[in-house]
């Protein structure tokens, strides 16, 4: 072969991968695989299975420890292998950058990197530049760093991160984009605070994360729009409202054990403990459980079944939305009020809230901190959440609710080297707070019903009963212990969901959307962390991987939303539709209302289900009269309208 000719064939092998990168730089769905780590040996069975799903882009850890050894040589042999693999499929890799002690379950850094050196700024820069040069022309879009809101980053520190990496990977890549850190949630005060420090110079895409695994009804509608909206106008309120936003994780696990069950092994049987302390009697067991249910009352079961089966018999125990609570709490139709039993806390009225406890009703706080995810201090006085509360005023709840809250970080307590007492469920975790008796009045009283003791023998209290006997006469029972409740799905509702948010993003405007993750590795049957694959351990596939591939047959890249509505007004039906690329309108329907019809005009429309089987419906007049319940129906014209 010729000269001339190599260096044609050499041209032409970099434009086709770059049109091979720029076709899956349109395509908006990916998926997370953790190629560089225990997956790496099965990067390219991985990688191809991908492939066939129909997604774009496969997001990666490239932390700095995996490149940079303890005595500071480089070992990009990893990670060359993974973007080989993805990019030789024609998929787009989306690798994240991060510090060592970031993404470390120790939270050590290298011992080669004292954590106050002067010179980290400069080892990160240097990590980011030469990572980005790399890979300059394969890798378009790099993420910096993965939920730094729940690792330990603040809002001035993440803004230093961002900021230094920001500008080494413009001076390596002028083309690359930038995107934030997928925050857990959409932390609102902390974005603010970034703004206000002047982030928007520094990223191109803003990145969140959100799950509706949490959520005590199983369902994203409700959550995933209402954040999404208020991120779009937070960012528009900072001139910020034309920048993309991406998702770059979202999904639920497929676990088999229990609600009850799981909720036994964390908080609830702690919880009963607690309750008994306060030896209400007979006639004040009457027990609210708050949490966001549909209509149907189909998906109620969950944290009421958990209430009721760990208080067992004696306690009368029903549900209770958050609009609710006002209502019912001045009907006195409760003694006790149970919040929710996992991260998300439901928007209530706590004011109402705050005056049940005044005059002596029992408060239960079992979502891992009290009354609020991931606390933290605000300079000047007042607290502020870590995390995506969706509204709730938590700056005054500590002072209205009289938690006395300590910070184990003040404490100089390293969270991992507590010591629980062996009746203590399996498992439990401290959260990044403690509670103290400071702040209580006269006749008011906190009784430790679990607390972890440090290795200088100083302990802490975990879970308390508060009891007040001052202005005030009722009691809250609290736990700080980490509370990850996961309700239990099976893979059919794995698949339902996976469509369902698929299809909300879309119509919300989100450009890419990245699914938690691809490969369940499926260690241990009930832990939910080992669980959220849309393929099992062995590749096989999960219902949700033939759902996740119908969705984007349904929906390909470069289709268009349809303006208009496409949710009704009290948010129980949803119908968004879009333009494929071949000008053919398409769309689903689903409901979380029970069944539920629509009408579609008529003409030549194909009705397909959630895997891409076809199913028929009735013409009434020009119309189809389609019904439909929980699971999505497709619909797709066979020519452009």
């Amino acid at each position: 072969m010729t000269k001339s000719s190599i260096m044609l064939f050499g041209g032409l092998a970099l434009s086709l991968a770059g049109h091979a990168l720029e076709r899956a730089a349109s395509n908006p769905y990916g998926v997370c695989a953790h190629l560089t780590k225990n997956e790496f040996e099965d990067r390219e069975r991985i990688v191809n299975l991908v492939a066939g799903l129909g997604v774009g882009s496969i997001r990666f850890d490239c932390p700095l420890r995996s490149v940079i050894g303890v005595n500071g040589e480089w070992h990009f042999d990893r990670v060359d292998a993974v973007v080989d693999a993805i990019c030789g499929a024609g998929l787009e890799p989306l690798p994240i950058l991060a510090f060592p002690g970031t993404m470390n379950k120790r939270g050590k850094p290298p011992a080669h990197w004292p954590p106050d050196s002067p010179d980290n700024e400069a080892y990160w820069t240097n990590y980011v530049y030469q990572t980005v040069s790399r890979y300059k022309g394969r890798v378009r879009t790099w993420e910096i760093m993965n939920e730094p809101n729940i690792h330990g980053y603040d809002a001035p520190r993440y803004f230093a991160v961002l900021k230094s990496a920001y500008t080494a990977i413009k001076r390596a890549d002028p083309t690359a984009k930038v995107a934030t850190g997928g925050f857990a949630g959409i932390p609102a005060e902390m974005l603010e605070e970034l703004y206000a420090l002047g982030a928007a110079r520094y990223f191109d895409i803003m990145n969140v994360h959100l799950y509706a695994t949490h959520d005590i009804r199983y369902a994203p509608e409700g959550n995933f729009d209402a954040r999404l909206e208020a991120l779009r106008k937070l960012m528009s309120s900072q001139d910020d409202g034309h920048k993309p936003v991406w998702l770059t994780e979202t999904g639920s696990p497929t676990h088999r054990e229990s609600a009850a069950a799981e909720g036994k092994r964390w908080n609830a049987d702690v919880l009963k403990k607690a309750i008994d302390e306060l030896h209400l009697p007979p006639q004040a067991r009457r027990v609210l459980v708050v949490g966001e249910v549909p209509v149907s009352g189909e998906l109620e079961a969950g944290g009421v079944d958990l209430v009721r089966d760990t208080l067992g018999s004696g306690y009368s125990v029903a549900p209770c939305r958050p609009g609710e609570v006002a209502v019912r709490v001045k009907a006195k139709e409760a003694d006790i009020l149970f919040l929710s039993f996992n991260w998300l806390h439901f928007q209530v009225d706590y004011d109402t809230v705050e005056q049940f406890v005044k005059d002596g009703g029992t408060l239960v706080v079992c979502g891992g901190t009290p009354l609020m995810n991931e606390l933290k201090p605000r300079e000047g006085g007042g607290w502020q959440s870590h995390c995506d509360l969706a509204g709730t005023p938590s700056e005054d709840l500590p002072r209205r609710f009289r938690f006395p809250v300590g910070n184990f970080l003040d404490a100089k307590v390293n969270r991992s080297t507590l010591k629980f007492p062996s009746a203590t469920p399996p498992l439990a975790l401290a959260g990044r707070y403690f509670l103290t008796g400071d702040g209580l009045k006269e006749g008011d009283r906190i009784t430790p019903v679990i607390s972890a003791r440090a290795p200088d023998g100083r302990e802490f209290m975990q879970v308390a009963v508060l009891k007040f006997n001052s202005d005030w006469k009722g009691a809250v029972v609290v736990s700080c212990l980490h509370n990850r409740f996961w309700f239990p799905r099976t893979e059919e509702q794995q698949a339902i969901e996976s469509a369902r948010i698929l299809g909300l993003v879309a119509a919300e405007g989100v450009e890419r959307v990245f699914l938690y993750e691809f490969k369940a590795n499926e260690t241990s049957p009930d832990n939910s962390q080992d669980h959220f694959g849309v393929v099992h351990s062995d590749l096989s596939p999960k219902a949700a991987f033939h759902a996740w591939q119908q969705f984007v047959r349904m929906r390909p890249a470069g289709s268009t939303s349809v303006p208009g509505e496409w949710r009704s007004e009290n948010h129980a039906l949803y119908f968004p539709t879009w333009v494929r690329p071949d000008g053919r309108e398409a769309g689903m329907m689903w409901s979380v209302a029970g069944k539920r019809t629509r009408y579609v005009d008529g003409g030549e429309v194909s009705f397909i289900d959630l895997y891409g089987k076809p199913i028929t419906f009735p013409l009434e007049g020009a119309r189809y009269k389609v019904t439909f319940g929980s699971s999505p129906v497709y619909f797709v014209r066979s020519s452009p309208r």
